[in-house]
């Protein structure tokens, strides 16, 4: 029987193996396959431009700062339900090239933008804006909008067509701006969630969400001044396009929000409600007929942008680094959806020490992190700056709190009217848990050899002395926070002082207060660049460059999958937002504990 037993158990586990073995054959010849695919979809023909095409903008993307790091074809391989996506600079460099491309009849815009990971956001929308007005004056070539239940973002950007069309049976959402944020404290405290902060500056908000049950009144007039500086520029700019009022637009804000089809081409705001069939006929009209395809001659921007991609050559070929920091700041390395301290430093000191660049643009769009991750980023900055390379600054949609640390050495900061910026603040944020687990019955006990020893446990609330030490320690590192503005702009300490606070302020509010030296995108800063380092004719090259075949696959292993262009339900709204800010929680790994962020409830989507 014993004999038995062991020549099963011996035949069990040799067949396990053998179909582990098998399992793993199966997998790796799959990886293989997806990793050649990829690569010969990658080296493919690009699809030629047909003549007297429209270039084709379609909105239904995020519109990121950063560029995709993968290989073309890859993402759409191995992650077919991520969202799709183009990087700004290569959309408005696709749109500039348009214009004088004899194949490229016209411009047509359609869709509905996305948000996901700081994209798509207001400063991004202003520079696309620009771009096809660009387009527009300069080329002579018609930009027809074709609009179906559009987002007052969507709006905003196709204000600068010449012929605006809406969907009989759609809408016009024209409501104004507003930005909430929840609030956890009442909620922490019922089931006994300690929190303790350490902070400073008046404005510095971020903490609030986890100690109140609402918007402290500083906080509340921060927002105001914020939301309505950047709601003017839109009215302003949408009055401007349409011929219609600002006090026309504020009235329909207030009072009506939703106008049908017909109110909107009525007052307006659009030129002509009309199905897409209709639209494609006069696209046909304007462009070339697709007989094939039963449409008009066209081609998708982003495989226009693809089409156009030069490669810089290898060597000595002079080079504009664009660098992006898109993300949290987190103390470390690079992941998805932040800025390691480490890699954007090592990145830099790479670009310092390579002959062949002529200047740096840093690209900035992050609400900030890590006040130990943002010097160390900022040290890097300072040494490309005092090597005589020059190194500009573009900020997005968000350069505020470590967002405004990491810029305060660049020898020029540029940044669109509606961007978020300032809040020159720090705070400290601590956890514990000892009511909530007493509630299960769970305690702590323990020893210690100093009073101070267990500062850092997460069991019990921090005494009297542990808080002193911390505010101390967070009053450091404000002082030091509006030390390097003050000497990195070259402004009064006082002045630095008055207008830090945690407080943040619109790009046109930063330029006024010195914090930004000229408004403009990224094509602004790296036209300075080339002047600065006397290079017309440097090459853009973008860093962290793309992932090879294989590493795109690699890196594709370790994300999670997308989501898709999807209408969330309002319970999805809530659990996005909830996810959304227990992910800020995770990425709070500053060693020290203090983070130069901007407050959540500051980030308008």
């Amino acid at each position: 029987m014993k004999s038995f037993l062991k020549n099963l158990f011996a035949a069990l586990l040799g067949n396990l193996f053998a179909l582990g073995i098998a399992a793993s054959l199966v997998t790796l010849a799959g990886a293989v396959f997806l990793v050649s695919l990829a690569v010969s979809l990658g080296k493919g023909k690009v699809r030629d431009v047909p003549e007297r095409a429209f270039l084709v903008l379609d909105l239904s993307m995020n519109i990121s700062d950063a560029p995709e790091r993968h290989d073309a074809g890859l993402p759409s391989l191995l992650m077919a339900g991520a969202t799709p996506r183009i990087a700004l600079w290569d959309l408005m460099t696709a749109v500039q090239r348009a214009k004088a491309d004899s194949r490229i009849a016209g411009l047509f815009v359609h869709g509905s933008l996305i948000a996901e990971n700081y994209g798509s956001g207001y400063a991004a929308i202003e520079a696309v804006r620009r771009s096809i007005e660009d387009f527009k004056k300069t080329s002579g070539k018609p930009v027809i909008a074709y609009l179906e239940q559009p987002s007052l973002k969507d709006y905003y950007l196709v204000t600068a067509a010449d012929t605006i069309y809406l969907n009989p049976f759609g809408s016009l959402e024209i409501g104004g701006l507003a930005s909430e944020s929840i609030y956890w404290g009442d909620a922490l405290r019922k089931y006994g969630i300690g929190v303790q902060t350490t902070k400073v500056g008046k404005y510095k908000s971020a903490v609030e969400p986890f100690l109140s049950s609402k918007m402290s009144d500083p906080a509340r007039e921060q927002m105001q001044v914020l939301l309505q500086g950047i709601w003017s520029r839109m009215l302003a700019d949408i009055s401007s396009a349409r011929g219609v009022t600002v006090d026309a637009l504020q009235r329909i804000a207030d009072d009506e929000a939703i106008l049908s089809a017909k109110q909107a081409r009525e007052r307006g705001l659009v030129d002509k409600n009309a199905y897409l069939d209709e639209v494609i006929a006069h696209l046909q009209k304007q462009g070339r007929s697709d007989s094939e395809m039963e449409t008009f001659a066209q081609i998708n921007l982003r495989d226009y942008a693809t089409a156009g991609k030069l490669a810089v050559a290898g060597g000595k070929q002079r080079k504009v680094a664009l660098v992006y920091a898109e993300g949290e700041i987190v103390d470390g390395w690079e992941s998805s959806g932040t800025v390691g301290g480490h890699w954007l430093a090592g990145e830099l000191r790479k670009l310092r020490q390579d002959d062949s660049v002529v200047g740096v643009v840093l690209r900035v769009n992050s609400p900030g992190g890590s006040a130990y991750a943002s010097e160390v980023i900022q040290r890097e900055m300072r040494l490309l700056a005092e090597s005589g390379k020059p190194v500009v600054v573009s900020m997005g949609s968000l350069a505020a709190s470590g967002g405004y640390w990491i810029s305060a050495y660049a020898n020029k900061i540029f940044a669109e009217e509606t961007t978020i910026t300032g809040s020159i603040g720090v705070f400290g944020l601590m956890f514990n848990v000892q009511e909530f687990a007493q509630g299960f019955g769970v305690n702590f006990d323990g020893v210690k050899t100093s009073s101070l020893a267990d500062m850092s446990s997460i069991y019990r609330p921090k005494d009297e002395k542990a808080l002193q030490v911390l505010q101390a320690h967070t009053d450091e590192i404000y002082e030091a926070f509006l030390n390097k503005v003050a000497e990195g702009r070259d402004l009064k300490r006082y002045h630095v002082a008055e207008i830090a606070q945690g407080r943040v302020w619109t790009g046109a509010d930063g330029l006024r207060l010195g914090l930004v030296d000229e408004l403009g995108g990224m094509d602004a800063a790296v036209a300075e660049v080339r002047k600065a380092a006397g290079a017309a004719d440097a090459q853009v090259q973008q860093y962290p460059e793309r992932l090879d075949a294989w590493g795109s696959f690699t890196r594709s292993l370790q994300e999670g999958d997308g989501e898709g262009p999807v209408a969330l339900s309002p319970a999805d709204q809530l659990h996005r937002r909830v996810l959304q800010q227990w992910e800020v929680l995770r990425n709070m790994n500053d060693r020290r504990g203090v983070y130069a962020r901007l407050p959540y409830q500051l980030e308008i989507k």
